[in-house]
């Protein structure tokens, strides 16, 4: 696994590595496409009429929800596979 670049954006590597264990690799994938889209809506040239800003604020809004997605998911262990 590629490790993480470690601001607060994106995961650790260690983190990255928890996730797997854990089933969290998913997670860790949305958390790393959110980055991705905040860095571009950052540098966009336009604001087209106002609808930039507002998908900037709900891409930040959703990399909070996945951080705490994250500190829910480490503490609470996987269910049971059932036998």
């Amino acid at each position: 696994m590629r490790p993480r670049r470690g601001n607060a954006g994106v995961l650790s590597g260690h983190q990255a590595a928890d996730g797997d264990a854990r089933g969290l690799h998913k997670i860790y994938a949305a958390s790393k496409a959110l980055e991705d889209a905040r860095r571009h809506l950052e540098r966009a040239e336009h604001h087209f009429g106002g609808h930039r800003a507002k998908a900037l604020e709900l891409v930040k809004q959703a990399e909070a929800e996945v951080k705490e997605a994250v500190a829910y998911a480490k503490p609470t262990p996987p269910p049971a596979a059932k036998q």
